[in-house]
């Protein structure tokens, strides 16, 4: 057979109506990695929203927040292409204009797009 890459998304698929992972899910992960397929958790979430019954089950790699953090087991790949400028311009437009519960969650993505541009040295 050959081997696949498989996307798991969390919420209606890797997770029940409740949020809660079925035993019978991360088996079936587990199963996939072993005859060589490539399982990938694939969701808008930030790594920062998954659960601990998420986090115990090992992936290939993990595309999170809406695709703006791409990784394998190892390696960091990408955050969207942002600059100091955008970081700088989202940042004060949502100081000024975003709720307490979107603040709250694009907070985590500009926290990550800050250590980014840190680790890239692009200020």
């Amino acid at each position: 057979m050959d081997k696949q890459i498989i996307f798991i998304d969390v919420d209606g698929t890797l997770c029940n109506d409740y949020g809660q992972v079925p035993e019978s899910a991360g088996i079936a992960i587990h199963k996939a990695r072993q005859n060589g397929h490539k399982v990938y958790l694939c969701t808008g979430r930030s790594k920062a929203e998954l659960t601990d019954d998420i986090k115990k089950i090992e992936f290939d790699g993990f595309i999170g927040a809406g695709g703006a953090i791409l990784k394998n087991r190892a390696s960091f790949f990408c955050i969207k292409n942002s600059t100091w400028q955008t970081f700088q311009a989202s940042f004060t437009f949502l100081k000024k204009k975003a709720s307490a519960t979107i603040w709250n969650q694009m907070t985590v993505y500009l926290q990550v797009i800050l250590v980014y541009l840190k680790f890239v040295n692009k200020f």
